[in-house]
């Protein structure tokens, strides 16, 4: 047997088998998070090679999907695989091993539906690319990244990858919603709509701007709902950062705007060093009942710490000085700022207590660190503080003897 890691970013979490992504708003545009299902910012798990004699077909000997920390319970234990990935391909449901739950992770369509006051659902909108955007292993011999999404899905958009897609959800738990769907062709809105939003960094506003373009020869009124929501990087809601309602009117043949404004006083302190804020996004043209429905997750850009050695070569035994530098991107002062150095086998710990940075002040200091060990060493800096926090940055010496 052989076996390798991977890591999928963009990974659907499917509660209820459906083999899609599912989000669900109300009719008013609240999101009903406790419904959804969720996409987490990466996940990681492992393949290994080997026979599927227990399985009725040759192609699905090779590269199985296994993974050793379990989303969901399956056949009422913590468990998941292995899966073929010739048959997570393929959108082959039937050969078992939690194939249906490792081909949402990686080629879930997201799913917006519409839930009436009785508890009926309509289906809003289908994202088809928004899941498995990268799957990622390390290079052999080397530490550059490989991407492997082709051996899991066809290429987006594909024939080929749409019927995988169509077949595993016709196989869900939603079949008699979705089969329709995935069978005819959609019909034809006449008001077009965007979503757009720039680079996100930490510490600037975020901007998301929706377009709504009128391609009638009629005025349109459409009734918008923006929210932004604080959420782990497992996609839990913690809570909402902003919410607007809008009222816009599009001329014939003309487009309107609105956006949705998050300033850094809405989320700084709301959002977890490892989470991200997702925009949920509900629009309704009154009168033909067209709906459109989107969220985006935002993954805060966030500085990295610059370290800079004096030396990229140096002997075993000299000391090595090692500058280390970070701005501070935020308005506001960073409490309890701290600074910890280290190298694996080379470096205990060095912790520098920073106290209080002022908004948009650059840290700056130097360290002197001995060389114990030979060869290409890995020093690694990470920044905390009360505002924020899990930030790093990293350099190689290389020690001879």
């Amino acid at each position: 047997k052989q076996w390798y890691q991977r890591r999928v970013r963009g990974s659907g979490h499917d509660h209820d088998h459906s083999n899609t992504i599912d989000i669900h708003f109300d009719h008013n545009g609240n999101s009903l998070a406790d419904y959804d299902d969720s996409t987490w910012n990466f996940h990681v798990w492992v393949e290994a090679w080997f026979a599927r004699k227990d399985l009725r077909k040759k192609e699905y000997d090779g590269w199985q999907a296994l993974d050793a920390t379990p989303q969901e319970a399956s056949s009422g234990r913590m468990q998941c695989g292995p899966a073929p990935i010739a048959a997570i391909k393929q959108g082959d449901m039937n050969c078992g091993y939690d194939t249906g739950f490792v081909f949402s992770e990686v080629n879930g369509d997201v799913v917006y539906w519409i839930v009436e006051e009785d508890g009926s659902m309509k289906i809003a909108r289908v994202d088809t690319s928004a899941i498995g955007r990268l799957v990622a292993t390390k290079a052999v011999g080397s530490g550059e990244m490989v991407d492997v999404k082709g051996n899991y899905k066809f290429e987006e958009g594909s024939a080929g990858e749409r019927d995988a897609v169509g077949a595993a959800a016709c196989m869900g738990a939603r079949a008699e919603y979705l089969e329709e769907y995935y069978k005819k062709n959609a019909v034809e809105d006449d008001i077009k709509f965007k979503l757009t939003h720039g680079e996100v960094k930490m510490g600037d506003s975020v901007v998301v701007n929706l377009e709504c373009k009128n391609q009638s020869s009629e005025v349109r009124s459409i009734k918008v709902v923006m929210t932004g929501t604080s959420i782990t990087y497992m996609g839990k809601p913690l809570g909402q950062v902003k919410r607007m309602e809008h009222m816009l009117f599009a001329p014939e043949n003309q487009t309107a705007r609105c956006a949705l404004y998050i300033s850094p006083q809405d989320y700084v302190g709301k959002i977890r060093p490892d989470g991200a804020l997702k925009v949920a996004v509900r629009a309704e043209v009154q009168g033909t009942g067209q709906i459109y429905t989107v969220s985006e997750q935002f993954d805060f850009n966030k500085p990295k710490i610059t370290l800079t050695p004096n030396k990229t070569t140096i002997r075993k035994g000299q000391l090595i000085k090692m500058k280390i530098q970070l701005e501070n991107p935020l308005k506001i002062p960073l409490k309890n700022a701290r600074i910890r150095l280290e190298a694996a086998r080379n470096l205990r710990p060095v912790n520098i207590n920073c106290g209080q940075v002022k908004p948009k002040h650059k840290i700056s200091a130097t360290v002197s660190v001995p060389t114990r060990r030979i060869g290409k060493r890995q020093f690694v800096a990470s920044f905390d503080s009360d505002e924020l926090k899990d930030i790093q940055g990293e350099c190689t010496v290389v020690i001879i003897d």
